[in-house]
């Protein structure tokens, strides 16, 4: 069965929200808390300050973007998080979009997929051990990280952020696993996951893994629903990337309103809504559509909702009922 896990969307300016996510995932029993990338507090950074006052969670960020970072900085990161939490840390990287890399200053990736799978090659690499070698991306590279104590065969996984089949070949060749976001189950488990299987295949690698970043509202209102799900991804729906997905995998055309794709993503299953229960009963019908082996929960809450504690605990119970 899929583990499930908490994803805190928000970008914190103070760590004392993540410390109270992170009380609320291992009180609920839940896998890890994610996060995004974070311009604010460094996500790596506040992710260790975290551990060290909540001991015993599990941490993941999804995604982390490519163009602020070298792998062996990535690497560092990520290996600084498992050693500090002595936990399992699970790490996706995303290539961001034009706009974003041009705003840096930096040249847009002429090939994305090659340069995402190339650093997630080369980080994969380093956390394991061993070497980040010459690559399409990297050329002339061979760098390794000097040992560090206490980090175990295994605990580190190396992810990408995928949407579709291009970043899901990418994602085959050179990651442990792909995570989506907005994305249906059915699209995931045909489309996905079998066209990273063929990259690893090919590569002679083992597959990687999906997991589904899953919005959901905390609501029975089907349009109020609809309503707080268009704003919490409005963002996302807004990106030429995701909306070519939703496009894709639900023919919905990019440049219809955004009210269309929040309700072809609702009755796909790919976007969630109800009781807390509902949403865990409805996150394990994901998961068995989907084929994931890990769900991380963004949730919303309309005001006088439940606190994240108890929605934590009864998410949970729903979705491990009759398990």
């Amino acid at each position: 069965m899929a583990d499930l896990s908490f994803f805190h969307a928000t970008q914190p300016n103070s760590p004392t929200p993540l410390v109270a996510a992170a009380t609320a995932v291992r009180a609920a029993g839940l896998r890890r808390l994610w996060i995004g990338q974070s311009l604010a507090l460094e996500s790596f950074g506040v992710l260790s300050y975290v551990a060290a006052k909540v001991p015993g969670v599990g941490f993941g960020t999804a995604v982390s973007l490519t163009p602020l970072q070298h792998p062996a900085l990535a690497a560092t990161s990520l290996r600084t998080v498992a050693a500090l939490s002595g936990q399992p840390v699970a790490g996706a990287f995303g290539v961001s979009e034009p706009r974003v890399i041009g705003a840096l200053g930096l040249q847009p990736y002429e090939r994305p997929g090659t340069a995402a799978g190339d650093f997630a090659a080369a980080v994969r690499a380093m956390v394991g051990g061993g070497r980040m070698e010459d690559s399409a991306s990297y050329p002339g590279a061979s760098f390794s990280l000097p040992p560090l104590d206490g980090i175990r065969p295994g605990q580190i996984e190396v992810g990408l952020g995928v949407l579709r089949r291009g970043m899901a070949r990418a994602a085959g060749r050179g990651a442990d696993f792909g995570v989506t976001w907005l994305t249906p189950p059915a699209w995931i488990r045909e489309e996905l996951a079998p066209a990273a299987a063929e990259a690893a295949r090919k590569a002679g690698v083992e597959a990687p893994r999906m997991r589904a970043v899953v919005h959901a509202a905390v609501t029975e209102d089907p349009s109020e629903a609809a309503t707080v799900l268009e704003q919490g991804a409005g963002a996302h729906l807004r990106l030429p990337h995701y909306r070519a997905m939703i496009e894709q995998s639900l023919g919905i055309p990019t440049d219809a309103p955004a009210a269309d794709a929040v309700r072809a993503l609702l009755a796909a299953g790919a976007i969630v809504h109800g009781t807390p229960e509902g949403i865990g009963e409805a996150l394990r019908a994901h998961a068995a559509a989907s084929g994931v082996d890990e769900l991380l929960l963004n949730p919303f809450v309309p005001r006088g909702g439940p606190r994240l504690d108890r929605l934590l605990t009864d998410v949970a119970a729903g979705f491990h009922a009759a398990a």
